[in-house]
């Protein structure tokens, strides 16, 4: 576990849960959310989905692995628990990249586990951390936080 590079996890409420972008077809994510970290600055992108529709949207062998390597774990019956794959944001030229790695929040306790494994992009690391709810919550205003800087420096 690295607590060494700062890391700052926003988590934001997908305003467009549960309407459709297709016939028959619904958005699902609950929440959509940032890791940012430092040292180098880096940015992932990540949205938030319970078990089942996270596990249908493994598009590669690499995340077909992480779903074998948690199916011998209590997360996928703990239907509390909120999923994401992670994608690498590159702002100059706004592409995601998809990365080996992911991403569990539980609501009910805050917890929050960030896995990433991308060498590509300077970043083998995985962290705990505990969220904390935001007072003020709108467009734009994260409904979570989770970081081992002050965010007032960063």
């Amino acid at each position: 576990m690295s607590i060494e590079r700062p890391i700052a996890v926003r988590l934001f409420i997908n305003d467009k849960f549960n309407t459709t972008f297709g016939k028959g077809l619904f958005r699902k994510a609950i929440f959509n959310g940032t890791i940012e970290l430092k040292d180098p600055k880096t940015k992932f992108l990540i949205d938030l989905y319970q078990y089942p529709t996270w596990e249908a949207l493994a598009k590669n062998d690499i995340q077909m692995q992480t779903i074998h390597e948690l199916a011998n774990t209590d997360f996928p019956s703990d239907e509390s628990l909120l999923f994401s794959w992670i994608a690498h944001y590159d702002p100059q030229t706004k592409t995601k990249t998809a990365v080996k790695g992911y991403l569990i929040y539980s609501p009910g306790t805050n917890e929050l586990y960030v896995n990433i494994d991308s060498p590509e992009f300077s970043t083998v690391e995985q962290w705990e951390l505990r969220a904390h709810s935001c007072k003020a919550v709108g467009s734009g205003i994260p409904a979570a936080v989770a970081s081992t800087t002050d965010l007032a420096y960063w």
